[in-house]
């Protein structure tokens, strides 16, 4: 259902995010849908002191609760990653608001920045989202292709699945792959990380992250752990 005049803005937000369409979607959101950090990030930048109240994005069944009662009293920003279509939560947004309507401006999404950054051509990539998802196959979602890049989440962070892959395979199977982990990109956080699985594994990392593994060999992985022969 239309929630009256009211606009839902999704907004692809990092420190090159365009400010004058920002600070339009704010002076009309009597809500901003966020993470902590990027919602603190939102509040270094606003002009004119004008910051709405934050909604955490997480839980997501209550955010989208929560936004459907806010539109009914004016527009709603909602600040995404990256390009809010790309594995983000405007597809969620749009299947929840079908009648809505939606304002959408993208940034640069994670993973063209990630593969930016490293230098690595990514027509040729697969793309795996872990967020929310049990970690019972991630040898065979990430290791039969050349080049993979992984959309992590709190609990399916660098660290842990680099050391899942290893339990599974074995050290010496994955010991040619290199693996590529962005914090905070476009931030001025940002850290990038260049390692082997046993390298990344011992590290933490701090979310939002992306990861990226290649296998310099550039040919189908076909590991023992996960039933390819």
């Amino acid at each position: 259902m239309t929630m009256g005049c009211s606009v839902l803005h999704i907004i692809g937000f990092d420190s090159s995010s365009d400010k004058a369409v920002l600070q339009s979607a704010l002076e009309t959101s009597v809500a901003v849908v966020a993470s902590k950090r990027s919602y603190k990030e939102l509040q270094k930048h606003c002009l004119r002191n004008i910051c709405p109240p934050l909604v955490p994005v997480v839980p997501l069944a209550i955010c989208i609760d929560t936004i459907g009662d806010c539109l009914k009293n004016g527009d709603v920003t909602v600040l995404a990653s990256g390009d809010p279509f790309f594995f983000g939560i405007g597809r969620r947004l749009a299947q929840a608001f079908p009648e809505q309507k939606i304002s959408v401006h993208p940034a640069l999404s994670s993973m063209q920045l990630a593969f930016a950054r490293f230098n690595i051509p990514w027509d040729d990539a697969a793309f795996v989202s872990l967020h929310g998802r049990s970690n019972d196959h991630w040898a065979a979602s990430l290791l039969q292709h050349g080049k993979t890049f992984v959309f992590t989440d709190p609990k399916n962070s660098p660290d842990i699945i680099a050391a899942k892959l290893m339990d599974d395979c074995g050290k010496n199977a994955t010991l040619n792959l290199s693996v590529y982990v962005a914090e905070h990109l476009g931030f001025e956080s940002e850290r990038l990380v260049t390692g082997t699985l046993a390298d990344i594994a011992a590290q933490k990392f701090v979310d939002p992250n992306v990861m990226i593994l290649v296998n310099p060999e550039d040919r189908l992985v076909t590991y023992p752990c996960f039933g390819l022969k």
